[in-house]
C-alpha cells in the first residue's frame, strides 16, 4: 500500500476545504430533481425531523453533515455517495453525459423497478440496431456478474420505508471500525498514518476504530481514504453492517441501474434525446407526485 506524501495530503486538504458546502448543495439538488418535499423526505428517517433536514441542506449551516446520514440519504435517493462530494459540479459524477442526461438519471434513480424498466424500454425503442446491440450486450454482462436485474433484487436492496437513523448509524460506524482496523493491519499502517490520511487527531482515530463507541464523523473521511490510498471506492467498509445489511448490497443495484441508463442514453440521437428525456422526467414527476 502506497502511503500518500505530505504534498498529496495537502492537495486533499485543499480539495475538501468546502466539503460541507458541497454536500449541502448536492443534497438540495437531488431533493429538487427527484421532487421530494422536506416533510415527505424527513418521514423516511426516524430520528431526523424536517427542521434538521432543512438545515443540512442550507449552505450557511456551519455544522458537519455526518457521513452516516449522507449514506442513508444516498440509499433513499439511490444516488451514489460520491456524487454528494461534487456540490455544483455534481454532474461530473456521470462522465460523458450532458446536463439533461444527468438530470434524467437523478430524476429516476429511486424509481420502483417496474417504472425504471418502463423507462429503459422507452429508450430502447428509439435506439438504432447498433445501439440496441450495445445495450443488450451490457445487460447480459451485468446479469452474468450480478444476477438477474428484477423486482426481487429491487425489493431486497432498496431502502425500507423508514430508516431508524440511530440504529443505522451505530451499525454503520461499527462496520467502519472493524473494516478500517482490518485494512490498517493488513497493509501494516500505523494509527498515526491512518489518522493523518483521514484528517483526524490520533484520539479521534482511536474512536473511529472502536466498534463499541459509535461517534459521528464527517463525510470527508470517506473521500480521504479513497483519495489518500487511491482506492476505487469505499464500499468495502460497509460489509460488516449487522443492522441494515441490505445497504451494502444496494450499491450493486445502483451500479446496474446507472450503467444501463447511461449506456442507453449514450446511443439516443441528439434530435430524439430531448423528447425521450421529457418522457423519462414525466414518469419521474408522476412517481414523485404520489409521495406528496
Amino acid at each position: 500500500m502506497e502511503i500518500p506524501t505530505e504534498e498529496e495530503l495537502l492537495l486533499i486538504d485543499e480539495r475538501l476545504a468546502n466539503i460541507d458546502l458541497d454536500v449541502a448543495v448536492s443534497m438540495g439538488y437531488v431533493r429538487k430533481a427527484q421532487g421530494w418535499s422536506f416533510s415527505t423526505l424527513s418521514k423516511r428517517f426516524a430520528g431526523v425531523n424536517t427542521q434538521l433536514l432543512q438545515r443540512y441542506m442550507q449552505q450557511g449551516y456551519a455544522c458537519v453533515r455526518p457521513i452516516h446520514f449522507i449514506a442513508a440519504y444516498s440509499w433513499v435517493t439511490m444516488v451514489p455517495m460520491t456524487s454528494f462530494y461534487k456540490g455544483l459540479k455534481i454532474r461530473e459524477s456521470y462522465r460523458g453525459m450532458d446536463e439533461t442526461g444527468v438530470e434524467a438519471l437523478i430524476c429516476i434513480a429511486n424509481m420502483p423497478h417496474d417504472l425504471f424498466s418502463l423507462a429503459l424500454q422507452c429508450i430502447h425503442c428509439f435506439l438504432d440496431e447498433f445501439g440496441k446491440k450495445q445495450v443488450d450486450t451490457l445487460k447480459k454482462c451485468l446479469e452474468h456478474e450480478y444476477g438477474v436485474f428484477n423486482e426481487a433484487l429491487y425489493q431486497f436492496c432498496s431502502a425500507p420505508p423508514i430508516i431508524d437513523i440511530d440504529k443505522f448509524a451505530a451499525s454503520y460506524y461499527r462496520s467502519i471500525a472493524l473494516t478500517v482496523t482490518e485494512f490498517r493491519k493488513r497493509h501494516q499502517l500505523s494509527p498515526m498514518t491512518m489518522a493523518r490520511v483521514l484528517g483526524l487527531s490520533e484520539y479521534k482515530y482511536r474512536i473511529l476504530e472502536d466498534p463499541d463507541n459509535p461517534q459521528p464523523f464527517s463525510m470527508a473521511i470517506g473521500l480521504r481514504v479513497k483519495l489518500g490510498f487511491k482506492l476505487d471506492g469505499h464500499v468495502q467498509f460497509t460489509h460488516c453492517m449487522k443492522d441494515y445489511p441490505e445497504f451494502h448490497e444496494y450499491r450493486k443495484l445502483q451500479h446496474i441501474r446507472d450503467s444501463l441508463l447511461i449506456e442507453s442514453l449514450r446511443y439516443i440521437s441528439e434530435q430524439q434525446k430531448p423528447y425521450v428525456i421529457g418522457v423519462i422526467k414525466g414518469l419521474a414527476t408522476a412517481h414523485s407526485s404520489k409521495r406528496k
